[in-house]
């Protein structure tokens, strides 16, 4: 993604933690399976340990894929394999679910456009340009 003078960010500490866990994980269950440990206990640990792999490899896709930034005028929100785009101009408003810490994008037919992660690093400013601009904030 290029820098855009608005866009939200993830932390490094939550990417180095999962990425920690990806990677240890992985080294662990191979070394068990490469050191034959086909006990009922190394058994255990091969799917513990293979577990936590693909559950750190989904968390990490939920990070490094959770995003939103203004271009040209156009407020560009991605999640996963969802993306949302709408003109600041054609946004209603924008509704804050504190107990999902979700910003929620919508449209002037009353349709969720997308949502912005509230605790993501730079959505203060994102809000507070998209508030000069006249969008509704609640």
């Amino acid at each position: 993604m290029k820098k855009h003078q608005y866009q939200t960010i993830i932390e490094k500490g939550p990417v180095i933690f999962t990425s920690i866990c990806v990677f240890g994980s992985l080294i662990v269950a191979l070394l068990l399976v490469i050191f034959k440990k086909f006990t009922g206990l190394g058994i255990f640990a091969i799917c513990l340990f293979t577990l936590i792999f693909v559950l750190s490899i989904v968390t990490m896709l939920g990070l490094l894929l959770d995003y939103a930034y203004i271009e040209d005028d156009i407020l560009i929100m991605r999640y996963i394999f969802k993306c949302g785009k709408i003109k600041i101009s054609d946004i209603k408003e924008i509704k804050l679910n504190t107990s999902k810490n979700i910003y929620y994008v919508y449209d002037f037919r009353g349709s969720t456009v997308g949502t912005i992660n509230s605790i993501a690093v730079g959505v203060n400013e994102m809000i507070l340009y998209l508030d000069k601009l006249g969008v509704k904030i609640n």
